[in-house]
């Protein structure tokens, strides 16, 4: 498992098999699926070949949602609390 995916497992206090996504407010839901599905349809768009270049294309991306996340003053995932489970 990637060491920043155990970083925030931990931070959120959450286990190894809980759904992460089960874990989050609504606004952290929609800004990870937004973060998700646009390296995906860049992918299709461009007709990105090979694990490497898709790896770029998904770091690319992500960066540059993170900080739009930033510069609009919102908080990143890894800020946002877990919410209470019902």
């Amino acid at each position: 498992m990637a060491k920043q995916l155990m970083i925030f497992l931990k931070e959120k206090k959450l286990r190894y098999r809980e759904d992460i996504l089960d874990n989050m407010n609504e606004d952290e839901l929609v800004a990870n699926l937004f973060r998700i599905n646009q390296p995906k349809q860049r992918l299709i768009r461009d007709n990105v070949q090979g694990e490497n270049n898709a790896k770029a294309v998904h770091y690319d991306v992500g960066r540059k949602i993170r900080k739009a996340i930033q510069d609009i003053g919102r908080m990143l995932s890894e800020e946002m609390p877990t919410p209470k489970k019902v």
